[in-house]
């Protein structure tokens, strides 16, 4: 063995140097981290936990900072964190989708009709001027800003975050506050009314067939819309009584969640948007009374879906964010807000003041509601998934909300004395020219709104045209040519009565222009609104009557049609009368409950001057 082990055989083994303690555990630590590093799970937890610690700092200092609402400080966390490229958790992202379902069905929950009921000449004529001036807004900033920055900025602005009326409520206003919960809420409907039909996704189309309300998509939109609405009431009925009946809240938020959960299945099987569906049918549970420990345990449920939806909705931009889009956006976006807000309170201001509320009550509803809303975040998250926005325009987007509710969040709680400090420094003649003015809108008002003649006219010519609407949906819906037929008489019926209807009352007030010449703009602003209501039957007449295969000039048909003018003037007349003598009704009853309470003050001492 020795002979055959010679040196030049043997195989060279080099001697193994010495390692010392510390270079074992040094490796010891780079195979370790190595392991952490190369763990993708561990590292993904671990960026999630420094998302949400960055979160959570920005939301401690606003709640430090006794900030109305911590929202902005989890858009603007998140924000740094999507920049930074730090992620946040599933359960996240899984929470946000409820979010658009839960503010709409919130916002359905919050319409107080009674409130509604007691001042409805004031909200209807608000909510008349505010819808057309945004629209007008619309129409000039889509031909002056480019096509995406438009569309962004106007879906901002759409609505906006009612927490910020809850301030009114310190000052002791509380129908001022109610007030402006109830034009927010109208503000949402608005919205999903111009998401429903596409304003935001294709503004050119909308334009263009905004005036055909009564073509084959829009009548079978509205015949479902109505269908859902009445489907929903019969749903809501039974079991609102029944959550009373049982008085178990653990059941009462089980059995609202499923309602809810039966909406958003209900649109998604009959093709509708889901925030329609799901607004319609908080509506109809609105109507049948839902008890207010049930609202609040569900609006609690909207507050953490809706931090969760913030939170998620910078993830959905597509890309990587570099530096110089990141602080260029930061910059738009901060333009974007102030921008928002002064067009926001440009149009609440006009709005309610032409509706008759005091001044310093108009800049203070618009100093509370100037604010961008969570409904816009669901429309942008919309253009976001259809890939209609830049990059960039949605980063300036996101800072803009999170701006201007920075912003709101010092401007509403001081309003008072940004009031105060703006009437000290304003000349003296200005408080007294806006106050003369707002007497001539009371005046105004108090002969074109007040007039019961005219309440009754108004309601029978919207109860005409609805149903006008409704017999031409039907027809749309119904192939049957006889009962095409039968509701196409219909429609020419209630058509004459329209035009009866206008032609009644403009006429009545011609006669009164030859011994009040004052009353002129009264009559233009009635026959503005006559014409608002008619305006979409007028442009749609061809699609309802012309292009029918009924022949008007038989005399069967036209006596037909006369005849049944006749029979269902008579039920709207009755409608009308009832309408307008309930309001009267109300009005009488509220102000002695009013005159009872002042007096009531007065007696016993303790009356206090309302800031307002």
């Amino acid at each position: 063995m020795k002979l055959l082990l010679n040196e030049e055989s043997a195989p060279i083994c080099p001697k193994p140097a010495r390692t010392s303690r510390r270079s074992v555990i040094r490796r010891y630590k780079y195979l370790m981290c190595g392991c952490f590093l190369g763990n993708m799970e561990t590292a993904t937890s671990f960026a999630s936990l420094v998302g949400l610690g960055i979160i959570a700092v920005l939301a401690g200092i606003y709640a430090r900072r006794r900030a109305t609402v911590v929202l902005p400080a989890i858009m603007l966390g998140s924000l740094i964190c999507r920049f930074l490229g730090l992620t946040l958790p599933d359960v996240v992202f899984k929470t946000s989708f409820l979010a658009g379902a839960l503010i709409v069905f919130i916002a359905g929950l919050e319409l107080d009709i009674h409130f509604i009921a007691r001042c409805k000449e004031k909200i209807v004529l608000t909510a008349a001027i505010e819808i057309p001036l945004y629209l007008l807004i619309f129409y000039v900033v889509l031909h002056i800003l480019p096509m995406p920055v438009a569309i962004a900025l106007m879906a901002i602005m759409v609505a906006s975050n009612e927490m910020f009326v809850l301030e009114v409520r310190k000052t002791g206003d509380e129908e001022l506050a109610m007030y402006g919960i109830v034009i927010s809420v109208i503000e949402d409907a608005f919205a999903v009314f111009l998401y429903t039909l596409g304003a935001f996704s294709s503004p050119s189309i909308f334009w263009r067939s905004a005036v055909t309300l009564l073509d084959e998509k829009g009548a079978s939109l509205f015949i479902l819309s109505v269908s859902v609405f009445i489907l929903s009431l019969f749903l809501a009925k039974p079991m609102s009584r029944f959550m009373i009946k049982l008085g178990r809240k653990d059941t009462k938020v089980l059995l609202t969640l499923l309602y809810m959960i039966f909406l958003i299945t209900l649109s998604e099987a009959i093709k509708l948007p889901e925030a329609l569906v799901v607004f319609l049918g908080a509506l109809a549970l609105t109507f049948s009374g839902l008890d207010e420990e049930t609202f609040e345990i569900m609006e609690s449920y909207m507050i953490l879906a809706v931090m969760c939806f913030v939170a998620a909705l910078p993830y959905y931009i597509p890309g990587k964010i570099d530096l110089t889009t990141f602080v260029n956006a930061m910059m738009f976006g901060a333009a974007l807000s102030v921008l928002a807000f002064a067009l926001r309170f440009t149009i609440l201001s006009v709005s309610s003041f032409l509706s008759g509320l005091p001044p310093r009550k108009c800049w203070y509803l618009a100093f509370t509601l100037a604010n961008i809303g969570e409904f816009g975040l669901i429309v942008l998250s919309g253009l976001l998934v259809n890939r209609m926005l830049p990059q960039y325009v949605a980063l300036a987007a996101m800072f803009a909300y999170g701006f201007n509710l920075s912003m709101m969040c010092v401007i509403a709680p001081n309003s008072f004395r940004i009031l105060s400090w703006l009437e000290n420094r304003v000349p003296s003649c200005l408080p007294r020219i806006i106050s003369k003015a707002h007497e001539r809108v009371v005046v105004f008002l108090g002969r074109t709104i007040e007039d019961p003649t005219f309440k009754e006219h108004v309601s029978e010519l919207i109860l005409s045209v609805s149903l006008i609407y409704v017999f031409s949906a039907l027809i749309q819906v119904i192939n049957v040519p006889v009962v095409s037929y039968v509701l196409t008489i219909l429609v020419m019926s209630m058509f004459i009565i329209s035009t009866y209807i206008v032609f009644q009352y403009i006429s009545q007030h011609f006669e009164m222009l030859k011994m009040r010449p004052e009353a002129l703009p009264s009559l233009f602003v009635k026959f503005a609104l006559f014409y608002a209501v008619m305006y979409p039957v007028l442009g749609s007449f061809k699609h309802i009557v012309v292009e029918r295969s009924v022949d008007f000039t038989s005399p069967i048909v036209m006596f037909s049609a006369f005849v049944l003018s006749f029979i269902m003037f008579k039920g709207v007349k009755r409608v009308g009368l009832f309408l307008g003598h309930h309001g009267e009704r109300e009005r009488s009853s509220d102000q002695s409950k009013v005159d009872r309470l002042s007096t009531l003050r007065d007696y016993e001492g303790d009356g206090e001057p309302n800031p307002s």
